[in-house]
């Protein structure tokens, strides 16, 4: 049925189409000329009704891409301008006169993290019209400054938190210091292979991503999807990355569940490629998340997952199946370690459960039980500095430079450096290896970066 509505919609006539997108932009204007007047809930039913139908209408347009590839960018333009209504409306919101004034400010602040949602959900319509064919790039550009502007408004009246914002970026990406350091983490043969690295987004400035190295949660059995890094979780340092580097996730969870007895459960957040096939336990799955359902930024407290040892250990070169379609397995793993083995008839199944979901495969062949012997752990891990003269134990809280003197962040948990330099104004520094691993023949050259401390 689904398939026979995308013909019918894509034999509609230009007539038709226009109409869809008079439709789509009459109600971005709605959104986008929507201003909040008495009490917030009496009117977030309709607004998100709105929303929702825009979002509707959307996805529709985004069907006539082939066919009408120079109207294609509008659908998304105008998805873009009501998500800036809402987000706008959110952060203009007046406050109800039966609050008082500290219950006001609780308020605003609600509300303004709301606004950040949708401010950065119109970032991600704009990036997808962006380069698209026919696209007003002037257009664009002062409806992304708009978006940017409002978005460092609400984030300085609702900080990011514990729960994010949250961007995905590439393992192999530069990071870049604000004293114009730069810096790299993957040491990997095929990093478009490896899992993306998870980090709080703090903004946009001159054209970049601004990003924060989360510290660890405080939960010890809530995890997020996505791998630490670039630095130890102790680092609680602020750096930038490039647009082009982050990764797009999924918006919303997902469900699928096939008659082989097959299903994949994924939360939000979970990595796509640029094919928008999902990554999850170091493996891309045959299944295609439409751009609508994908974004560049999520908020999450993570998910609960606690440890769950393995069922089972498979060779690398297994062929595991999801809907009788063969699972892409990254190349840099040793061995596919699934959580639960089982056999039903003649068919064999892997399950495997992370807190990037839960997947169940098929298995070409038969599963032969690994003797104990043959069970490996692999551990990972990171060595910062070296020499014992300079060693230095800093607090939880201990401010952070860069050695120009700006600052850089600072400690989240206790840690151990090698101080290795003096910088002026009385920084004492050192150089911090970037990412979590050892790599053969050492870290790379362009692996650290350099930080400082106030010497006492």
């Amino acid at each position: 049925m689904r398939l026979l509505t995308l013909v019918l919609l894509l034999l509609l006539p230009a007539t038709a189409q226009a109409d869809l997108l008079a439709d789509m932009q009459a109600e971005a204007k709605a959104l986008l000329d929507w201003r909040m007047t008495g009490d917030f809930d009496a009117d977030k039913a309709a607004l998100l009704t709105q929303a929702d139908r825009l979002h509707k209408l959307a996805a529709q347009a985004n069907v006539f891409r082939e066919e009408q590839p120079t109207d294609a960018w509008r659908g998304w333009l105008h998805l873009a301008e009501g998500e800036l209504g809402f987000g706008r409306a959110l952060l203009r919101a007046p406050c109800p006169q039966s609050l008082t004034e500290e219950q006001c400010t609780t308020y605003r602040v609600h509300l303004a993290g709301k606004a950040s949602v949708w401010l950065r959900k119109g970032l991600d319509a704009v990036g997808n019209a962006e380069g698209m064919s026919g696209a007003n790039e002037k257009q664009l550009g002062k409806l992304r400054a708009t978006l940017v502007k409002l978005e460092a408004e609400s984030q300085a009246l609702a900080p990011p938190g514990d729960d994010g914002p949250w961007v995905a970026v590439r393992e192999d990406a530069w990071f870049y210091a604000a004293d114009g350091q730069k810096a790299r983490v993957s040491g990997w043969d095929s990093p478009l292979e490896r899992p993306p690295i998870r980090m709080r987004r703090l903004g946009e400035k001159d054209g970049r991503i601004l990003v924060e190295v989360p510290a660890r949660s405080p939960k010890p059995d809530t995890f997020h999807c996505l791998g630490p890094g670039p630095l130890h979780d102790g680092f609680n340092v602020q750096l930038s990355v490039d647009p082009a580097d982050l990764v797009s996730v999924t918006a919303k969870p997902f469900t699928f569940e096939y008659e082989d007895g097959t299903w994949a459960r994924l939360p939000e957040g979970v990595s796509v490629d640029a094919q928008g096939r999902p990554r999850i336990h170091d493996a891309l799955l045959p299944i295609v998340i439409d751009p609508l359902y994908r974004q560049q930024s999520w908020t999450s407290e993570g998910t609960t997952s606690p440890y769950i040892g393995n069922g089972g250990e498979l060779p690398l070169d297994s062929v595991l199946r999801l809907n009788g379609e063969p699972v892409t397995v990254d190349r840099d793993q040793v061995a596919i370690f699934p959580k639960l083995m089982e056999t039903e008839g003649d068919v064999t199944f892997a399950t495997f459960r992370s807190s990037c979901g839960e997947v169940r495969l098929t298995l070409d062949g038969e599963y032969v039980e690994p003797k104990p012997d043959e069970n490996t752990v692999f551990g990972l891990g990171g060595v910062v500095g070296g020499g014992d003269d300079k060693r230095r134990g800093l607090g939880a809280g201990t401010k952070l430079w860069w050695p120009d003197g700006t600052a850089a962040g600072s400690l989240s948990s206790r840690q151990i450096v090698y101080e290795t330099a003096e910088a002026p104004g009385g920084l004492r520094c050192w150089s911090q290896q970037m990412g979590y691993l050892y790599y053969e023949g050492g870290p790379p050259k362009d692996g650290a970066l350099t930080l400082c401390v106030k010497a006492e």
